[in-house]
């Protein structure tokens, strides 16, 4: 790992950790929902930007982990109901990953257009049922989310939003981020990177792929569930809105956005692209005109996204200063 890549994480975790402190709570809990974008986005990223593989249709896990923290906080299940949000993670960890283990069983066959056209009708059936299901899931007001427990403790409400639960996303973030760290490090994640290069070669030397890109779709299902089940606290209750294809969309855009071939990238591109969207939220009616153009003009203007960009122009000024000074 390079100097400026150390210093980038130093700085980065610094003012992550301090935002509580000088910035308003409003701000605190917009990052805290940045973060779980980011968790979400960083999960995509391991089908997207390291095996290759487009979904349209990723939004299923974010809902998912979502109503799976809903639906075991109902009053209906009396002293059954789990407010400890460590098992909730848990729960949802499992179930994501069955149902990434269900559905990637049938997506992974199929590449290119074809598997993100196929995780789009997923996504649609999902939605469709969770606005149509009323009884069960709340149809299109959704379901209400209550406050969980924190290692078994309870806090009030505004302390739990922008203060407490804060921490809590950001350690769960780090966590994520290093395990994903050693993800790409590992063997497994240098096959994932060799499907993507030429599946064709890399199935010839011996690399199951079929078994690889499962691997690799159901952790990224586990890695959208955790986002959604972390957002859900933050926003107070879950809707069919948290998986549309336009959410779907959203992470795509992140992942461009940071730089999909850098690892770093998602984490910028979520950070990016939230904030630009609320900021432009506050200002005008006609958002999506107005994110939209911007997003056009991030792809233009940093091809490789911020994070490529930002490795190409670091070592060129570095260059350039150092050969000045000498």
């Amino acid at each position: 790992m390079k100097l400026f890549q150390i210093l980038a994480i130093i700085a980065g975790l610094a003012i992550a950790c301090s935002i509580p402190f000088w910035a308003p709570k409003y701000y605190s809990f917009i990052f805290a929902v940045t973060m779980c974008f980011a968790i979400y986005a960083l999960g995509y990223n391991i089908i997207l930007g390291r095996t290759g593989l487009l979904s349209f249709g990723h939004a299923l896990y974010l809902g998912l982990g979502g109503y799976t923290v809903a639906f075991l906080m109902r009053p209906s299940l009396g002293p059954y109901r789990i407010f400890s949000m460590e098992l909730l993670l848990l729960i949802v960890i499992g179930v994501s990953a069955l149902v990434g283990l269900g559905i990637g069983a049938i997506c992974i066959r199929y590449t290119r257009i074809f598997f993100g056209l196929i995780n789009l009708a997923f996504v649609m059936l999902w939605y469709s049922l969770l606005y149509k299901l009323r009884d069960i899931t709340g149809g299109s007001d959704g379901l209400p989310i209550y406050l969980p427990k924190l290692f078994g403790i309870e806090f009030g409400h505004e302390q739990f939003r922008t203060f407490v639960f804060y921490y809590y996303v950001l350690a769960v973030l780090i966590i994520t981020t290093y395990i994903m760290w050693r993800i790409y490090q590992s063997p497994f994640g240098l096959a994932l990177k060799a499907i993507r290069e030429n599946g064709v070669r890399a199935e010839f030397v011996g690399i199951p792929i079929g078994r690889y890109r499962l691997a690799a779709y159901v952790i990224s299902a586990i890695y959208g569930a955790i986002g959604g089940a972390l957002w859900a606290p933050l926003s107070g209750q879950v809707s069919p809105d948290m998986s549309t294809w336009l959410t779907s969309g959203d992470v795509v855009l992140m992942n461009i956005l940071g730089g999909m071939y850098h690892f770093a990238g998602p984490l910028v591109g979520a950070f990016i692209f939230y904030n630009l969207k609320v900021q432009i939220m506050h200002f005008t009616t006609y958002w999506p005109f107005f994110l939209g153009a911007s997003a056009i003009f991030f792809v233009l203007a940093f091809r490789g996204g911020v994070i490529g960009w930002l490795s190409e122009i670091i070592p060129k000024l570095s260059k350039r200063f150092y050969g000045q000074k000498s």
